[in-house]
């Protein structure tokens, strides 16, 4: 019965339509597995992103150790650039990331983080219908193609730089330029003739990539992604941040200012800690250490705070020194060590070096010279001793027979034309008074050579500061130490506090000081430029107004360019007062240079009482290089807002 039923009504088979698209109508996209991949000690699932261009069937391919949201959208704005335009529209799957729901005879409800990026890159998002995979039917051939022709064979190496690189390869030798069975043609040569000149241009800005999600720092600084924890900076611990995950980058925000940075790592169990970020937690786990080694060097005698006083005076090493004696204290004993200190600064003997000599010293027996016993009295007849020479000796046969002693003998007045010359003014000072203890304390050369020298360098480096303060031009000294925290209504002090650990300079950020009058943003701009000048940074204070003069005066002169050097040479400017007064066209072209020229080569710390939004009126209404010049001020910005009333005006108030 079966047989015959089978004959009489044989099955029949689906028929399909060929589809024919006009160039740059449409691309299909789809997913493939290519097994997995071992990154250090973790196997992870390979997966493989392909792109085509439903017309001349060009082809883009990228491996990926995921298909989250942001490797899907990072693969289509590598796909984009890679064909240099946009189709009309891109034919997906029902797959999450790109569609939420699709019910049979019903409108797909696209994911809403893809409508956007859809609408950034100006396509349309279409959804195949459920189980009909032969709508796309152009990138399930490639997705076939890619595992028959490209991986079939292949040793996957333990890099996904290296397994797209021979992708890409593979792309521009084997797959777009063949001669497809459809066409008839190369894909590569239909599409640079007809498909890429309909292409629709790419935004000028590329698209937003990243996903967001809330996350809690630790209590040991950390968030955890994908079993993998990275560090972050210490004042946010038991925070909640913001983490924007990208395929190969992590950024964590905190009230929308980024605070760290991590390259993410798909391998697991694996921590990762950035220095910078537990530098800070360190050295005050290190003062405590310090404080406490200090209070035990004052317990071993009465003249413990006077010897500390005169290693602070001599520019040592105080703590190096400190942690030694209380060392020696505890080998030698707290009596012998009281009393090799009293010793030490009855000499003006300063140094742990000196206390250990001193130690040793009485430490050491020498044992009490004998006289010469000899055993045979043969032995006195084998003693030879010379006649002595009683003859007198002359000036003339000393100064014909120098001694090594003259020979060593060096004159103080030489020696101080030396240094003078090589510019070593300390060692000038100290060298004398240094070698006369030195001699007295049985100090080693080298001991006594790096002390001249630790002070030398000691007083080098705080006049190379002094030096940055005043060429700084700050109007006043501000430190952060006097700020009035309490003043403003609102003002983000773990930001400001964030910002003094001066990373933004290596990172050539910008820092945007936002609030009205007397609420203190000049006080902060002024303590990070003294901050950053004693961390060894180049810093110009200015007034804008007064650079815009400064400016339009060498412009006149034609000295411009040579103008513009002082102030994009300082690793910092800080540019004060934006806002209070407007900028002609002029003005506006002449600080625009210098916020180009700068970016991303320099930092600027700016202070301004006037919203982004008003800024326009700042430069005269010019809404085209109001966007320029915030453009670079935000892309690498960080925006501290204060709010209140001025601080100037509170006796006023108060009466």
């Amino acid at each position: 019965m079966k047989d015959y039923v089978r004959a009489a009504r044989p099955v029949r088979h689906p028929a399909y339509l060929s589809l024919a698209f006009a160039p740059g109508e449409s691309a299909q996209v789809d997913w493939g597995s290519a097994g997995v991949i071992q990154l250090g000690a973790t196997r992870r699932r390979l997966s493989f992103f392909v792109m085509v261009l439903s017309h001349s069937r060009m082809a883009y391919l990228e491996f990926t150790c995921g298909e989250a949201t942001e490797h899907f959208l990072s693969c289509h704005r590598n796909a984009l650039e890679f064909f240099g335009g946009t189709p009309a529209a891109i034919l997906i799957d029902n797959l999450k990331t790109g569609v939420l729901s699709h019910r049979f005879g019903q409108q797909a409800v696209f994911n809403p983080r893809y409508l956007d990026f859809a609408a950034h890159y100006g396509f349309e998002p279409r959804a195949c219908t459920v189980r009909k995979a032969n709508e796309k039917g152009r990138v399930e051939h490639f997705v076939g193609y890619v595992k028959k022709n490209f991986l079939a064979g292949l040793d996957l190496p333990h890099s996904l730089g290296a397994i797209n690189a021979a992708a890409r390869h593979w792309l521009g030798t084997i797959a777009d330029v063949r001669e497809h069975k459809e066409t008839r043609q190369q894909p590569a040569e239909l599409f640079a003739a007809s498909e890429k000149p309909a292409l629709r241009p790419l935004p000028p800005v590329p698209g937003d990539i990243s996903v967001a999600r809330t996350v809690r720092v630790t209590n040991r600084c950390r968030v955890v992604l994908d079993t993998n924890r990275y560090s972050v900076p210490h004042l946010y611990a038991s925070q909640q941040l913001t983490l924007h995950a990208f395929p190969d980058r992590l950024c964590l925000y905190h009230a929308h200012n980024l605070v760290a940075s991590h390259p993410r790592s798909y391998e697991r169990h694996r921590d990762f800690e950035n220095p910078d970020h537990v530098k800070e937690l360190l050295d005050q786990r290190r003062r405590a250490r310090d404080a406490k080694w200090l209070l035990a060097f004052y317990a071993i005698s009465p003249h413990s705070e006077t010897y500390h006083r005169q290693l602070q005076a001599r520019h040592l090493n105080e703590r190096v020194h400190i942690n030694k004696i209380v060392a020696l204290a505890e080998i030698h004993g707290t009596e012998k060590v009281a009393l090799a200190i009293e010793d030490a600064i009855q000499s003006h003997a300063y140094s742990s070096q000196y206390i250990e000599n001193i130690l040793e010293q009485r430490a050491r027996h020498t044992p009490t010279p004998g006289p010469l016993h000899l055993t045979r009295r043969a032995d006195l007849l084998d003693l030879e001793l010379p006649a002595a020479d009683l003859a007198p000796t002359t000036p003339s046969d000393k100064k014909r027979n120098p001694t090594e002693a003259d020979n060593m003998q060096t004159d103080p007045a030489t020696l101080d034309t030396q240094l003078t010359t090589l510019r070593l003014p300390y060692i000038k000072e100290h060298c004398q008074p240094f070698a006369a203890t030195a001699a007295k304390n049985s100090l080693g050369h080298l001991d006594y050579l790096a002390q001249l020298v630790e002070g030398e360098a000691t007083q080098r480096a705080d006049r190379a500061v002094v030096r940055r303060i005043q060429s700084a031009r700050f109007p006043v000294i501000k430190t952060l130490d006097t700020f009035r925290w309490d003043w403003p209504k609102k003002i983000n002090r773990l930001q400001i506090q964030d910002l003094f650990r001066l990373r933004f300079i290596e990172d050539h950020a910008n820092v945007i000081l936002l609030g009205t009058v007397g609420l203190g943003k000049t006080h902060i701009a002024t303590a990070l430029g003294y901050a950053a000048c004693q961390q060894g940074i180049g810093v110009l204070f200015a007034n804008a107004i007064d650079v815009i003069n400064t400016l339009h005066t060498a412009q006149t002169q034609g000295t411009l360019k040579a103008e513009l050097r002082k102030y994009t040479n300082p690793a910092l400017l800080i540019l004060d007062a934006i806002g209070y007064l407007p900028i002609d066209q002029r003005g506006a072209d002449l600080l625009f240079q210098v916020i180009s020229a700068r970016y991303e080569r320099g930092s600027i710390v700016l202070t301004t009482n006037k919203a982004f939004k008003q800024w326009p009126s700042i430069f005269n209404g010019d809404s085209t290089i109001t966007a320029a010049v915030l453009d670079r001020l935000l892309h690498h910005g960080h925006t501290v807002v204060l709010e209140g009333t001025s601080y100037r005006m509170k006796d006023r108030a108060d009466s």
